[in-house]
């Protein structure tokens, strides 16, 4: 596990961090801060009975290649928990699964969200908790993101959202990278609405 008194900056196109918590409490990466992962950087955060990353400040995640893939073992825990924004920008690539909540900021200062700006978030769970949490709401703008039909208020904009089974496309969507269709899921495109797909990137059908 990592823990950081401080903040904490992973970042770089040769990072790769591998990070592993077997302990009730202590999560996978911690910052009793600002909490940066970006640039490039590979992060994964196993937290068999706790969260993957936590922040006690904010959390950042961003730029294209930058890949995190965290889990959490504990039902009243999360795979990514924040204690102020939690802020998915600029091409990055995120996974959270596990017992408890996906992406969760425990914040109840006006103005803290999750933000997710072109970028790629998948949640999978394995209870009822929230897939995406903030009290203040959810901004996704120009990003794919599949996560559960549990959420806090949402505000969407150029983007694809899958609630449980079900995708839509809102406004005129980009995929922001290599994305997916799951097995078992369907993409509705609305009328006057717009899907693309760019040179460089995939969208693979599998549903």
């Amino acid at each position: 596990a990592i823990s950081a008194q401080t903040t904490l900056t992973i970042s770089g196109e040769d990072t790769v961090v591998n990070a592993t918590s077997n302990a009730s409490g202590y999560s996978a990466i911690r910052s009793t801060d600002t909490l940066t992962i970006s640039n490039g950087a590979q992060v994964t955060a196993t937290g068999t009975q706790s969260s993957g990353v936590d922040g006690y400040g904010d959390i950042v995640i961003s730029g294209t290649n930058t890949s995190v893939t965290a889990s959490n073992g504990a039902e009243n825990g999360a795979a990514i928990i924040g204690q102020g924004n939690i802020q998915i920008t600029d091409g990055a690539d995120v996974s959270a699964s596990g017992a408890g909540s996906g992406i969760y900021t425990t914040s109840t200062e006006s103005g803290d969200v999750v933000s997710i700006s072109g970028s790629t978030v998948q949640v999978k769970l394995d209870s009822n908790q929230y897939g995406i949490y903030a009290a203040s709401g959810i901004t996704i703008t120009g990003s794919w993101v599949d996560a559960t039909e549990q959420h806090s208020d949402i505000s969407i904009s150029d983007s694809v959202l899958f609630e449980g089974a079900t995708g839509q496309v809102y406004g005129d969507a980009t995929v922001p990278g290599d994305v997916e269709v799951p097995e078992g899921k369907t993409l509705n495109i609305p009328a006057n609405k717009t899907l693309v797909v760019p040179e460089g990137a995939t969208l693979t059908n599998n549903g």
